[in-house]
């Protein structure tokens, strides 16, 4: 009877340290596990921390670039009426005081064998 206990002792010794050898194969993964997960949250903080003032400026910068956008369109506008023929006309005849010869009348003729000859 000693001899079989001797036996199953052995036999659960045998187990125990099997059951010991497998709960510490599982726990090395865990614990890559958990590690790694810890350590991919802490560099999402640390990026989400950074970029969070960055988008905050890049924000206020496209504001104001949209905003720079449209006054040059309205500047665009005043050249363009600025520099239109009638403003112009206008303010030729009114402040240089000039006046333009409405009786003259310029006619552009594209045949090349018409030839302008000079008169003494």
């Amino acid at each position: 009877m000693t001899k079989t206990k001797a036996v199953l002792r052995r036999l659960k010794s045998k187990a125990q340290k099997k059951q010991k050898n497998k709960s510490a194969r599982l726990s090395i993964p865990m614990v890559m596990l958990i590690t790694s997960t810890t350590i991919f949250c802490v560099t999402q903080l640390a990026i989400n921390i950074s970029l969070n003032p960055r988008g905050a400026k890049l924000e206020s910068l496209n504001r104001e670039k949209t905003m720079l956008i449209e006054e040059n369109r309205q500047l665009q506008e005043e050249i363009a009426k600025a520099k239109s023929l009638a403003i112009v006309t206008e303010l030729a005849e009114k402040k240089l005081e000039l006046s333009g010869n409405s009786d003259v009348k310029l006619i552009h003729i594209s045949d090349p064998s018409i030839v302008a000859e000079a008169q003494d």
